[in-house]
């Protein structure tokens, strides 16, 4: 089973050998001591194992001193395993979900489905990010979502994500309150929640298409008066046009 960590430190000058060092060493949650890992076992450009990266590898044991080693190291952006794209797409922390996000949801195919229909721990860990995710928001009534802190509903979001098929950065641009962690967190919830979330956006489109009906029959008398002056204006224009 691969597991996820961060790299404390790999390569830097060994003033002992005075060359380079070929190795480091790697933080992962559970384990009490760092991890060794040899530059023979990743699969990376060793150039971006700084300080902090999070890391995928499987752990295997030296049969010389019985101490664990990182084998098959990548970084978590070049992860393809299904159990740790879930989970990280699945989790708060915006460091590890964001750079699975595009598989996670690439993978929300039938065959994906099936594995989660199948898979109790999936939907217990699904039902567990849900809740994590849900942070992200105020639920102001059954049907006013809006990113919390600010005042845009989530219904502009998946308008953009769902209809006009924007990617998360193009929809940002959009969206000069929000950041890329809220958009992102907005469109895990959704596909989280697909069914209601559906019905949400399908009576949202339906009120807004009534919305504008009603305006269209009852106009604000503000807007009739600018309507009635650019009428008389482009009449007038046709006018000096014709006896031109």
């Amino acid at each position: 089973m691969r597991k996820i960590g961060k790299i404390k430190w790999f390569g830097g000058h060994n003033n002992k050998t005075g060359s380079q060092n070929d190795f480091g060493f790697i933080a992962c949650e559970g384990k009490p001591n760092d991890i060794f890992v040899h530059l023979r076992q990743i699969n990376c450009s060793a150039t971006a194992l700084i300080e902090e990266t999070i890391v995928t590898f499987e752990v295997i044991t030296n049969f010389r001193d019985g101490k664990e080693e990182a084998k098959n190291l990548r970084l978590l952006i070049d992860e393809t395993d299904t159990e740790i794209i879930t989970f990280c797409a699945t989790n708060k922390d915006p460091n590890l979900w964001i750079p699975v996000f595009s598989k996670y949801f690439a993978n929300f195919s039938i065959n994906a489905m099936i594995f989660i229909g199948n898979n109790s721990n999936y939907n217990q860990q699904m039902e567990e990010s849900t809740m994590l995710i849900e942070e992200y928001f105020e639920f102001l009534a059954d049907d006013d979502i809006r990113v919390k802190g600010t005042r845009v509903g989530i219904e502009s979001i998946l308008y953009e994500y769902i209809y006009q098929q924007r990617s998360p950065e193009e929809i940002l641009k959009h969206f000069y309150t929000l950041t890329l962690d809220q958009v992102y967190a907005t469109i895990l919830y959704y596909l989280n929640n697909k069914a209601v979330l559906d019905k949400y956006i399908e009576d949202w489109l339906e009120w807004s298409h009534e919305q504008r009906k009603s305006q269209e029959l009852n106009p604000h008398p503000a807007s009739a008066r600018l309507q009635k002056i650019k009428e008389e204006r482009n009449k007038k224009n046709g006018t000096q046009v014709s006896h031109g």
